[in-house]
């Protein structure tokens, strides 16, 4: 279960046990003789607090935004040079890579690559004029941005 789905149980939990106490604290009410009848604004202020406390718990569990899952990231490329023929095996790290759907080298898709983990997938660089250009990872979240750390260099 994630974090957030823990917060709406207990979240849950509270509000049924604030509902639960303000139907017993009437049950409590309507039980007492008349002679012990208590004051109007001694029963106000105990359901004035509970729905307070009701209201409080319903806005912090309203303004919790999870954290948006971030797309992949490209921290380095290794070898990062290879044959314009391709065929390279490069394996390229970084984070966000759990559902890849590509792996470029430029504008070219690699010839194949292999998710390995969240954080590394090897990839066979394709044939290419020579050059620099930059590998980025695809997937459902997005395209990683180009930075210096993805450069691969054909010769």
């Amino acid at each position: 279960m994630g974090a957030l789905q823990d917060l709406q149980a207990i979240a849950t939990t509270i509000s049924d046990g604030v509902a639960a106490a303000v139907t017993a604290i009437d049950a409590l009410i309507d039980a007492l003789p008349a002679a012990d009848a208590v004051p109007a604004g001694d029963v106000v202020a105990v359901v004035q607090t509970l729905t307070t406390a009701a209201a409080t718990l319903s806005a912090t569990v309203a303004s919790i935004t999870p954290k948006p899952a971030e797309g992949p990231a490209v921290s380095g490329v290794n070898p990062n040079i290879g044959a314009v023929a391709g065929g390279e095996s490069v394996v390229v790290t970084g984070s966000g890579f759990t559902g890849a759907t590509a792996v470029d080298f430029g504008t070219g898709a690699a010839t194949s690559f292999t998710v390995d983990s969240d954080t590394q997938i090897t990839a066979v660089a394709p044939a290419s004029a020579a050059g620099q250009v930059d590998v980025t990872v695809t997937s459902p979240l997005g395209t990683s941005a180009v930075t210096a750390a993805d450069a691969f260099t054909s010769s």
